[in-house]
């Protein structure tokens, strides 16, 4: 199982049939995924449909399946628990589509079967399905933290199983043998199969992930998903960190259809979410606000320019202006947030988001700064629109882009396996 398929397939949350039943258990955070349950009672944002978003112009049979396949899959990622009844209530599947579907994806052990249902009345009671968490691995590689690079093995939910890591002394000039080095290391933990490899950078990645610029690790046009999937013959997803951490967001946090995720770690990056599609733009950069000019007679970038956003608020500078003689902690983060609210204030109006997710360390990521970003935003907004932004942190804590990466990883890979 081996392409180089440009990986461009996020998926659509759509509104689910409100007949529809669809019911989840909670993940843990680590270890085997708990047993599903179905009683509990799903929000909106488990209640949707999952349909893909690239457009065809015109659906063949093969189109159709895939279509379905994703459909499926949307109904029960990560933790959900359903019959076959209940999946054609909620997609509108006649039931022999349903079935064929199910059943393959059974065989390639997408969904596993976990039991019956409880007995209602005299029917016969229907077969439980879920997806199959003991299955597949998936190998997740984590570039974004300084002076380490961070792995992890997740099954199909996305929960973690295994766990590596190598330190770096030096981010700045990192080896890709380091990479495949910890791939290695990972695999070696398991024996279970391998559905791909996931890489997250803290740079800019194109559709073929290639990592065009990445100033932290160093890195210019380097072919890094080329380079994996010529050594372990596995696929491989390789995009931006915050791509990552927004799909952990949506489908493990508190994301909205509608969400604006900032990363803030060792580089500045952003990633958009509109009516439940992620918006990649031509040369999938989208979301690239490091470089953006905030003051323009600001310090001098790594890049070159003067006064970008990343060389105002990056997590290392806040800290070592925090660290000098009468540094004034509160005035200095309070600074920083409205800096992001100049940088992010044109997106928000253009796009009318009003969810702002911001991740990264407690100590800049604190009331003073989400307080500041509020008020720029407010203050750039139009007056005569409503003032309701929810601004927060992300609680995903520290796995949020190993547990993003397994997701980029199953909605790709999903589409491929072949019963």
């Amino acid at each position: 199982m081996r392409s180089r398929d440009s990986y461009d397939g996020f998926m659509r949350l759509d509104t689910a049939n409100k007949d529809g039943k669809r019911t989840s258990a909670p993940p843990s955070e680590e270890g085997n995924a708990m047993k599903p349950t179905k009683d509990q009672t799903p929000d909106t944002k488990d209640s949707s449909l999952v349909q893909l978003t690239t457009a065809r112009k015109k659906a063949s049979p093969s189109d159709v399946r895939l279509s379905n396949r994703m459909m499926v899959f949307s109904q029960l990622f990560p933790h959900h628990v359903m019959s076959r009844a209940d999946i054609v209530r909620n997609t509108g599947l006649s039931k022999a589509s349903a079935s064929e579907v199910v059943s393959d994806m059974v065989v390639c052990h997408i969904l596993a079967e976990i039991g019956q249902e409880p007995q209602e009345g005299r029917g016969k009671r229907g077969t439980l399905l879920s997806i199959d968490a003991r299955h597949w691995h998936i190998i997740a590689i984590d570039l974004s933290q300084p002076h380490v690079i961070q792995g992890a093995v997740t099954n199909l939910a996305g929960l973690v199983v295994q766990r590596a890591e190598i330190p770096v002394a030096d981010m700045s000039h990192l080896s890709t043998q380091l990479v495949i080095d910890l791939c290695e290391r990972l695999i070696a933990l398991i024996s279970n199969p391998i559905m791909g490899i996931g890489a997250a950078v803290p740079g800019m990645v194109d559709r073929n992930g290639i990592v065009s610029n990445a100033p932290a690790l160093g890195w210019s046009n380097v072919p890094l998903r080329a380079i994996l999937e010529d050594r372990f013959h596995i696929d491989t997803v390789v995009d931006n960190n915050a791509h990552s951490a927004l799909l952990a967001e949506r489908f493990f946090g508190h994301g909205t259809p509608n969400t604006l995720f900032v990363q803030m770690t060792s580089d500045i990056s952003a990633a958009i979410l509109v009516d439940d599609s992620m918006i990649y733009g031509v040369g999938h950069y989208a979301g690239e606000i490091g470089h953006v000019t905030v003051s323009r007679n600001g310090p001098v970038c790594r890049c070159g320019k003067q006064g970008c956003l990343e060389s105002m608020i990056s997590v290392e500078v806040l800290r070592k202006r925090m660290a000098g003689e009468n540094a004034e902690r509160s005035s200095i983060l309070s600074a920083a947030g409205s800096h992001l609210g100049d940088a992010l204030s044109m997106t928000v109006n253009m796009l009318d988001i009003h969810d702002i997710v911001v991740f990264g360390p407690a100590d800049i990521v604190n009331d003073a700064f989400l307080d500041a970003l509020k008020q720029s935003l407010e203050e750039q907004s139009p007056p005569h629109l409503p003032h309701d932004f929810r601004i927060r942190r992300s609680e995903c804590g520290r796995n949020i882009l190993i547990r993003g990466l397994s997701v980029a990883v199953s909605q790709t890979m999903v589409q491929r396996l072949k019963p």
